[in-house]
C-alpha cells in the first residue's frame, strides 16, 4: 500500500480492493469495507474523515451512502465514464 493510502478511508478501501484481485464489488460490500477500514483507523487514533465517521456513529444511512458514493470508486461509479 502506497504511503498515501495508509492515511486516506478511501486509499484503504482501494488497496483492499486491489489486494483481494478487483472483486465486482456493489454498494453494500463497498460500505461494509469502509465501515471496516474506519474502525481501524479509529484504532489508530485517526479520523481522515470527520463527516463520515459522525454519519456512522448516528447510524445515518443515507449520508453513509451519499460519502461512499460520492469517492467514486471505480468499481460504483467511475468519473471516466469506464
Amino acid at each position: 500500500m502506497k504511503a498515501e493510502q495508509k492515511r486516506t478511508l478511501r486509499g484503504r478501501v482501494i488497496a483492499q480492493h486491489e489486494e483481494i484481485g478487483k472483486p465486482s464489488w456493489g454498494l453494500r460490500e463497498t460500505i461494509g469495507t469502509c465501515l471496516f477500514v474506519d474502525a481501524e483507523l479509529r484504532a489508530e487514533g485517526l479520523n481522515p474523515t470527520p463527516v463520515f465517521r459522525k454519519a456512522i456513529e448516528s447510524s445515518d444511512m443515507s449520508s453513509i451512502k451519499t460519502w461512499v458514493m460520492g469517492c467514486h470508486f471505480s468499481w460504483l461509479n467511475p468519473r471516466d465514464g469506464s
